[in-house]
């Protein structure tokens, strides 16, 4: 691993490390030629003999660069260490991960919890029209920060088990659970190939509860506890937990969590759509974007997978099947991430304050 004062590619002087994730580290870096201050991400020892991880560093390089809105981190160069490791060098980031902000400040305000969910809608509309789906958004992936006028700035990170509907390969093969449980649609679970966007939208009904109520709508001690709460529950009630929160975003988040992926909004157009009435000219212009991205690339958009509705017993005993064989096989990568997740290494953490 690199040591402080290195210089990685004859031109990245290794500041400081600034966080530590299952796979890699992070360090804070500058440019020696432009007297810029990066991230670089570095796969750690552990995961550079496993060939998956090696692929995943590069495939989240890959993907990252194919989408430009300014809510995905930004990706400026990849290459490799003498041991042969690969590492990236990503934008620098002042802020927290959204599980340090939840940490530090406990539940956001409701405008603020729209605001944040309104722009992973922005970057996700492109990444939908690229046909990819994230499959692992949840606390340590979602960045805040601001932007240079003090307004609040949400960054998607870590697209290294994303998928594109056109690909197949050993990370994103049908059979392989990947992903984070509480975070995970149930056809995600069940380990099959019938995922699309609406997966991840799933997902954003999730985070947009735990950002209102302080915690995770579904936890649980195991794998299958999870899956059986997921798989047998409908979505938790905000307001439930919080007084203030509006019937209408309890109503958002059942439906973002809809069991059934055709019950869900069926793209993050219509999601902004719904949050955006919930709030004022700001929200509505970020909702206009949305969808404009999806509508210029329509035509080439895959479609949404078209599923047989199943009997909840049967999903269920489907879904804890996949659990079991992901568990026999020594919790194949994306089942490792049960794991206490430690803050978003792709950036420098120091607090940003909330908005009023």
């Amino acid at each position: 691993m690199p040591s402080l004062t290195d210089v990685i590619g004859d031109k990245y002087r290794v500041d400081a490390i600034v966080g530590r994730g299952g796979m890699s580290v992070v360090y804070r870096a500058t440019h020696l030629q432009m007297d810029q201050v990066v991230a670089l991400k570095v796969l750690s020892p552990e995961a550079l003999a496993v060939p998956e991880y090696v692929q995943r560093l590069k495939h989240e390089a890959r993907t990252a660069s194919r989408i430009k809105s300014e809510h995905v981190v930004r990706v400026f160069d990849v290459g490799e260490l003498p041991n042969g490791a690969p590492y990236l060098v990503m934008e620098h980031l002042d802020g927290l991960d959204f599980s340090g902000v939840i940490a530090k400040h406990g539940p956001v305000s409701i405008e603020l919890a729209i605001l944040c969910v309104l722009q992973m809608c922005e970057a996700l509309a492109e990444a939908h029209a690229h046909g990819i789906i994230h499959r692992d958004l949840k606390p340590a992936n979602l960045f805040l920060t601001e932007n240079v006028d003090g307004t609040p700035c949400v960054k998607i990170l870590d697209f290294g088990i994303s998928r594109a509907r056109s690909e197949l390969s050993p990370l994103t093969d049908p059979g392989v659970v990947l992903g984070t449980p509480s975070y995970m649609a149930p056809e995600q679970m069940e380990a099959g190939d019938a995922i699309d966007a609406r997966s991840d939208i799933w997902a954003l009904g999730a985070l947009l509860y735990e950002l209102l109520v302080g915690k995770a709508a579904y936890k649980g001690e195991s794998l299958p506890q999870i899956f059986v709460k997921i798989m047998r529950s409908d979505a938790p009630c905000p307001s439930a937990h919080r007084r203030g929160v509006p019937p209408e975003l309890d109503a958002i988040v059942a439906r973002c969590m809809a069991i059934e992926p055709e019950d869900r909004f069926q793209s993050v157009a219509e999601l902004a759509r719904a949050l955006a009435e919930l709030g004022g000219e700001r929200e509505l212009e970020s909702a206009q974007r949305t969808e404009r991205v999806l509508e210029r690339r329509r035509t080439s958009m895959p479609p949404l997978v078209k599923r047989r509705r199943r009997r909840a017993n049967v999903r269920l005993a489907k879904t804890l099947l996949a659990a079991a064989a992901a568990l026999a096989v020594g919790g194949v990568i994306g089942l490792a991430m049960l794991e206490p997740h430690a803050p978003a290494a792709e950036a420098a953490a120091a607090a940003v304050p909330l908005p009023r």
